[in-house]
């Protein structure tokens, strides 16, 4: 397909869930593409809202060879080293608000991301039975006596509770956060300025890629800074009608194998410019 090094100086920053991975399953032609991708010189890695611990639990699936960005952007770790590149977490006002919201909204699952995990200050039995292949399991805590710093604070339930949340933190914000409405059924809080797509530049710049040959996939509306960013914004054929409006590239459904479309386009370009 190509010569030795020829995707040298590219990286390929991907969501996790429902991009590149759905309850336990990868796409064999993912793996195929990517091995052979980064065999030839490409940088993969992951860009994903799950913590540190919740994503190392499935790298003996695959293998990514850049650092991975963690919590929306908040983390960027290096999971050969095991050690944390960057970190950006929270304004305590965030975790203020975290707890009025716990407790004016009682059917409200809340959930608390450190560096590399992640604590559940109110468990909704429904939810996690709706969303048990993307939800990340975590301790039980006290919201009022939890004490650690946070990269980002997710509150889930029904959509028009979450509408009301919404509406509620945005209110209560005193521009001391950012908000991403994650899906109908959840609503986060993050660090101002730090999203999936700054974690991209980030990680580009670490590897001393250059912006115009980084390529960001990805199908929810929390994926959209990373897709706006990147040199090339890419989504799968299930991403949302948002998420599609926002990239210059769709390719198959995530699982048909979304990443192999991808590592084919920029290979056919690469044999284009030859």
């Amino acid at each position: 397909m190509g010569s030795q090094g020829r995707f040298q100086g590219i990286l390929i920053s991907s969501d996790f869930d429902d991009t590149f991975f759905r309850t336990g399953f990868i796409p064999e032609r993912n793996l195929t593409a990517l091995k052979y991708f980064m065999e030839n010189g490409g940088y993969f890695t992951i860009n994903t809202a799950r913590p540190v611990d919740s994503l190392g639990v499935f790298l003996h699936m695959f293998t990514i060879n850049a650092p991975a960005s963690l919590c929306n952007g908040a983390i960027i770790y290096d999971y050969e080293k095991q050690q944390i590149l960057k970190s950006h977490f929270i304004d305590p006002h965030a975790l203020t608000v975290a707890r009025e919201v716990y407790s004016k909204f009682e059917n409200v699952r809340v959930e608390l991301f450190t560096a590399t995990g992640v604590s559940i200050a109110r468990d909704i039995p429904v939810f996690d039975e709706l969303t048990q292949s993307t939800r990340p399991q975590g301790d039980m805590v006290d919201i009022f006596e939890f004490d650690q710093p946070i990269s980002r604070i997710l509150f889930a339930g029904d959509k028009d509770t979450i509408r009301r949340v919404a509406e509620y933190t945005a209110e209560r914000s005193e521009n001391k956060f950012d908000e991403i409405r994650t899906g109908g059924i959840s609503h986060c809080l993050m660090p101002c300025g730090v999203s999936k797509g700054t974690a991209l530049l980030e990680i580009a710049r670490m590897l001393n890629v250059p912006v115009e040959n980084t390529y960001g996939i990805g199908d929810s509306s929390n994926d959209i800074d990373m897709i706006k960013m990147a040199g090339t914004g890419v989504c799968p054929e299930n991403a949302g009608e948002k998420v599609k409006a926002a990239c210059e590239v769709t390719v198959c459904d995530m699982m048909e194998g979304a990443l192999a479309d991808l590592v084919e386009i920029i290979d056919a370009k690469l044999q284009h410019s030859d």
